[in-house]
């Protein structure tokens, strides 16, 4: 049986994301079976029921000269979102981790920027159980219309939120058993829309709309969440995910650093693994649905595997020690 403990999550956690790729698998239907569980100390959260609806890709890069950085001055990573072309910045210092505001292209082909004011607070550090944090910040999205008039849309959005580290303890997901914080955040968002029409802004007479929505996410060292859920304001589970961090492709080994290489990748024939783990006994290849579909003892540094019995699709790769414990994850892409 391994242990669980405490553990605290600081400004260090997040000094290596640049060029990580976060594969989060999201659940919209099948939610019946989950619930985010209970607060308090050495909590066990099983999360293993959350399903496979659809995939998307998150990527950590170096904010500086990237998007509307300029806009931006203070932000330590910027993150590559799917279905939005541009950017939202965020800014990790000794004290906590802020989300900035976003940038890009929401109707084309106008750019929009759109901070938060002040910024949303995601982490306050050092982050342990009953660490606590709130507040109130103001994000204006504004783009033009095709078809004018009106010319332009505005949305102004007003969030206020209450955080607060709930638990920690073990949470399993399909993919992995991890040590872990667990944060709850309510949030309250008020959201106007505003019309341009020659050059004036109007208010087109509709109420403003709120949305309360209560967040739980489990949060790791050296890792951004690795479980995600929402409830409506009623307490019902509206979505669920878990997370899967990898690099893209094959990166540079970093001298002194455990890492885990495979490639080619994607591949269609066959595939090398490179493993520095000291602690590494198995290599497993988890399908979306969360199944192991291969499995071998780690016999050496290098490895290669054959594709030939293998369907075409996306895998996860999971290194774990003698005790189980996941000690590297990633991405193989079978063509």
């Amino acid at each position: 049986m391994s242990a669980s403990a405490q553990i605290t999550i600081t400004q260090e956690d997040f000094s290596s994301m640049n060029g990580k790729s976060v594969i989060q698998i999201l659940d919209t239907t099948n939610l019946t079976a989950i619930t985010p569980g209970n607060a308090g100390a050495d909590q066990v959260w099983d999360l293993t029921a959350i399903g496979n609806d659809g995939q998307d890709t998150v990527k950590f890069v170096n904010a500086a000269g990237v998007g509307c950085f300029a806009s931006f001055p203070n932000a330590t990573y910027a993150m590559q979102v799917p279905g939005f072309n541009g950017f939202i910045y965020l800014s990790v210092t000794s004290s906590s981790l802020d989300m900035l505001g976003m940038c890009g292209v929401f109707i084309p082909p106008a750019i929009t920027i759109a901070p938060y004011t002040p910024s949303y607070k995601k982490l306050t550090f050092p982050a342990t159980m009953g660490t606590t944090f709130s507040g109130t910040t103001k994000q204006i999205l504004e783009f033009g219309l095709e078809n004018p008039p009106p010319d332009s849309a505005r949305q102004v959005s007003t969030i206020s939120y209450t955080a607060v580290v709930d638990g920690w303890g073990t949470v399993k997901t399909p993919v992995g058993t991890y040590n872990a914080l667990r944060i709850k955040n309510i949030e309250t968002k008020v959201d106007s829309l505003y019309m341009k029409m020659a050059d004036a802004w109007t208010y087109p007479g509709l109420p403003p709309t709120t949305t309360v929505t209560t967040t739980y996410e489990w949060w790791v060292k050296n890792n951004f969440p690795v479980a995600n859920m929402q409830l409506n304001a009623t307490g019902q589970v509206t979505n669920a995910s878990y997370n899967v961090v990898s690099t893209s492709g094959v990166d540079e080994p970093t001298s002194g650093i455990p890492s885990t290489y495979i490639y080619p990748n994607p591949t269609s024939a066959s595939f090398a693994v490179e493993n520095s783990y000291p602690a590494a006994r198995t290599f497993l290849l988890v399908n979306l649905l969360g199944q192991t579909v291969f499995e071998a003892p780690i016999a050496g540094p290098k490895m290669e595997f054959s594709t030939e019995t293998m369907t075409k699709g996306i895998y996860m790769t999971i290194i774990r020690d003698a005790k189980g414990e996941t000690l590297s994850t990633g991405k193989l892409v079978v063509e």
